[in-house]
């Protein structure tokens, strides 16, 4: 009797288990509109961005743009620079008027479309080091499925300022990759070779505030999976390095541990993370996001799939494409192919014979259906 109650207690445990992990959708209908802003400015030659947004519901994952505001940087001389909008919510400066300065300090100025005003701190553009190596290594991970295993490249970064002043380190990036349809036409030999282009979106920070030396080895900055096209024919990453405030550092640092929390019982509860932007007419107003000043310096690697082992087959992301090549074809074979949804791509003559290709998807001959075949100026010239 005892042995049936104990199986009867563990079949018990095991259905409250189960139904444990069953999804929960709350029914939130308020939630706070609050104004969010990510902005930074920088010595670098390209516009310096600002972007208002608005918070959405919590089944919202589009945040909502602030358009309309009129935005303007103020620096320590009193000298004003006004901000235009590009895309909605997007502010730019003009590079031909305004490029930040190491040793000044500038302070963030916004009045929304409906009157409310709103102030940064003065941020200091600091000096930041150059970076020293970016390295490509080969390197094999287990994935959370036992036995599967994936293979890539790790790209680790060495940098440091040999006058011990920078201490707080953050890190973007923007990768470049060079691919090929797998049908090329004779007569639209341009889509036959593209490049496609993404940026990081992760926070990548580092600090040597711990060390006796400036110096961050061999920080982990970016994994390159080899299950992409990406490392196919050649590949490209920017790398863009800022030297932080010991502030700012501590607001990235916050906004990396909970964007990293496990979700756990135990884990605090998410919170708005309070920035250096404040509203002049309601002082109890939370309002997100960062303004921030910092030189930035850059350096580029471009890493060929002979990085790869042999054995590493790469793919080229048209393993779907289909084709149909059909000699002396009667209009009534055409016909039927392309109302069944194959896509007419050429024709040619070969031997006195008519030679008709098709295919089951655009972007099988066309590369700009995925890309753009508009050479990056960067991009070195090779026989590939």
């Amino acid at each position: 009797m005892k042995w049936l109650l104990h199986m009867a207690g563990l079949a018990l445990l095991g259905m409250l288990s189960r139904s444990c992990i069953e999804p929960y959708y709350p029914d939130i209908e308020d939630y706070e509109n609050l104004l969010a802003v990510d902005g930074l400015i920088t010595d670098g030659q390209d516009p310096c961005l600002v972007r208002l947004s608005r918070t959405s519901s919590y089944d919202d994952f589009q945040s909502v743009p602030e358009t309309g505001a009129v935005v303007v940087i103020l620096d320590d001389l009193g000298t004003v620079f006004s901000l235009e909008e590009g895309l909605p919510g997007q502010y730019l400066t003009d590079p031909a008027s305004f490029t930040g300065e190491q040793g000044r300090s500038y302070q963030l100025h916004i009045v929304l479309s409906d009157g409310s005003a709103y102030e940064s701190d003065y941020m200091l553009l600091r000096e930041v080091p150059p970076i020293d190596t970016l390295e490509a290594r080969y390197e094999r991970r287990e994935l959370a499925e036992p036995g599967s295993y994936s293979d890539g490249i790790q790209i680790y970064l060495n940098t440091g300022d040999p006058s011990n002043l920078t201490r707080y380190y953050r890190w973007d990036w923007e990768e470049t990759w060079e691919f090929t349809v797998p049908m090329q036409a004779p007569e639209k030999a341009e889509l036959f070779r593209c490049w496609k282009s993404g940026s990081s979106r992760s926070i990548m920070i580092g600090t040597s505030e711990q060390l006796t030396e400036d110096r961050i080895i061999d920080y982990p900055l970016h994994y390159v999976d080899a299950g992409s096209n990406r490392l196919r024919i050649l590949y490209s990453l920017l790398v863009r390095q800022y030297a932080e405030s010991p502030a700012a550092y501590d607001f990235w640092k916050r906004q990396e541990d909970m964007s990293e929390r496990g979700g756990t019982l135990f884990d605090p509860i998410p919170a708005a993370i309070p920035g250096n932007i404040y509203s002049l007419s309601d002082p109890d107003e939370i309002v997100l996001g960062l303004f921030d000043a910092s030189g930035v310096s850059t350096r580029r690697i471009f890493i060929d799939p002979q990085v790869l082992p042999p054995r590493v087959d790469v793919p080229t992301d048209f393993e779907f494409c289909r084709f149909q090549v059909l000699q002396d074809p009667s209009a009534t074979d055409i016909n039927y192919l392309l109302s069944s949804g194959w896509i007419y791509v050429d024709e040619y003559n070969d031997m006195n014979h008519l030679v008709v290709r098709l295919t089951n998807q655009p972007s099988c001959f066309d590369c700009t259906r995925t890309g753009t075949n508009a050479k990056p100026e960067f991009w070195p010239d090779y026989e590939k």
